[in-house]
Parts: C-alpha cells; structure tokens; sequence
C-alpha cells in the first residue's frame, strides 16, 4: 500500500482517526481494543466537527485482536451513526474478525454501502467509486 497522505490525525482511546488527503477518512482500531458506543459518538463528532458536513468514504483498519461489542455492531449498522460516511470498507485480519464481519453484514444489515476486506488497497478501490 502506498504512503497515507495525511492532513489531520487525532488518537483517540483505543482508536486513531486520519483525515487522508485523497477525501477517505481512515479509522484505525487499536490491537486487542474494543470500541464502545460512546466512544464512536467522541469520533463521530470530531469527523464532523473537521469535515464541515462534506460526507467521505470511511475505511476501517481492524487491527490484529480487535472486535466491535456487540452494542457497537448494532450503533454503527445505524445510518445516523456516522452521518458523514458515504461508504464504509473494513480491513480484517483474523477469523474471529471475519466472524463477527459476517454477523454484521447478515443481521445487524449496515445501512451505508459497506464491505469487508482482507487487503487494504482493495478497500481503497472499492471506496474510491463513492467518491
């Protein structure tokens, strides 16, 4: 994958969040971490706050170990969860995480265009078509 160009990234607890210069705002799980709801409303709001309403395609980037609670799955499936995202692409690493992917497409039935990825510069190409 090549260099991420970045304008602004901001470390959250368990999370970092970068504002990429090609419009894609790249969400990047912690190892081991697990992200509660409230904590994606601080990201949520701090994407919104920097973005001024412009919507961009979101990559997730789940390290190794890291998996959504259950509370999270349902919140993020939600269209007002992340109101800024056109689109959302998830890099996954690990069979529990490929899992726990599956139950999230199938049953919680996200209501932005989302897809799970094993390759982050597959990711990439997908979110560029919402661009």
């Amino acid at each position: 994958m090549k260099a991420t160009v970045k304008i602004e990234e901001k470390k959250f607890e368990n999370y970092s969040i970068i504002l990429r210069e090609d419009g894609i705002v790249q969400i990047e799980i912690d190892p081991e971490a697990e992200v509660s709801v409230d904590q994606i409303i601080e990201g949520t709001n701090y994407v919104l706050g920097q973005l001024n309403s412009i919507k961009a395609p979101v990559l997730f980037i789940a390290n190794e170990f890291s998996l959504p609670s259950k509370e999270s799955r349902v919140y993020l499936a939600k269209k007002e969860s992340l109101p800024y995202s056109l689109a959302d692409a998830y890099v996954i690493n690990s069979f529990p995480q490929k899992l726990a992917a599956n139950f999230y497409l199938k049953v919680n039935k996200p209501a932005r265009p989302t897809k799970m990825f094993t390759n982050s510069e597959e990711a990439l190409n997908w979110l560029k078509t919402y661009m």
